[in-house]
């Protein structure tokens, strides 16, 4: 379905997955937010919520179990001592750091740490889509915005699930049980094959996702993409950081004159 320049590119249930016409390979849709905890070594608990952020039956059932790590028979593992959360379950996600073991909460990406989003398992949006890509999320309501990573993999047909790490970001309530919003008032701009590798530092990927949104076009392209949308009130991506030049400093010195150069780090 095309309109205006857009062109929807998938389409399921209500919801449409659209690109710019002259931008192909960006995606952009809008959505509600439900919290997903999944990920925070806090999620699940034996004895459900309380203490666990979230009700154990998200997670699965005793012989299926979904959101929380298993061993070979289906048994979940329980976080030790020296994990984060003795005592609760490992909450899994789909992106994971190859480097620690299933039993680990450190396998996982922290929900309560990380801003990222959750994809339906079906429809796929693009053939080049992949755990690890980048995307910019709006919040309409708030005014607030965040770069996030897509990092779980949710029910198919259905799309706007975010971390409580994002949540917060937009202004969203947080609480896995109780939070989220309802209204369609979320935008996001995804940036399919955008991955550059996990685990990263925020700051590396927050980087490389506002350079994607820049080079997409940044507010303009959303103001064409999703008009509705109240995008004088979101501030632009930061601009691209140049590095400092240095003056060259040249020091003569007499033969058998030791000179000691001492770099001034306010200057």
């Amino acid at each position: 379905m095309s309109n205006d320049g857009k062109t929807a590119v998938v389409i399921f249930g209500g919801d449409s997955i659209w690109q710019l016409d002259d931008k192909p390979g960006t995606l952009y849709w809008t959505c509600p937010l439900m919290v997903d905890a999944d990920g925070s070594p806090h999620a699940y608990h034996p004895e459900g919520s309380p203490p666990g952020l979230d009700y154990l039956a998200n997670a699965g059932s005793p012989g299926n179990w979904w959101g929380i790590a298993t061993d070979s028979g289906g048994e979940p593992y329980i976080q030790k001592d020296s994990d984060v959360a003795p005592g609760f379950y490992v909450s899994t996600t789909a992106l994971i750091d190859g480097a620690w073991p299933t039993s680990s909460p450190n396998k996982y990406v922290d929900s309560e740490l990380w801003p990222f989003i959750v994809l339906p398992s079906s429809p796929k949006f693009s053939d080049r889509q992949q755990l690890g890509d980048l995307c910019m999320c709006f919040n309409n309501r708030t005014g607030r915005s965040s770069w996030a990573i897509y990092a779980d993999i949710g029910p198919s047909n259905e799309v706007g699930e975010g971390s409580m790490a994002l949540c917060d970001a937009l202004g969203v309530d947080s609480d896995p049980k109780s939070g989220g919003m309802d209204s369609e008032d979320i935008a996001m701009v995804y940036f399919s094959g955008s991955r550059i590798g996990w685990p990263r530092d925020a700051d590396e990927l927050a980087a490389k996702a506002h350079q994607l949104f820049r080079q997409w076009g940044g507010l303009a392209s959303c103001r064409i993409a999703m008009p509705q949308f109240n995008w004088d009130q979101f501030e632009p991506a930061p601009p691209v950081p140049h590095p400092v030049d240095k003056p060259t400093v040249i020091v003569i010195a007499p033969p058998g004159v030791h000179v000691r150069v001492v770099k001034d780090g306010s200057r």
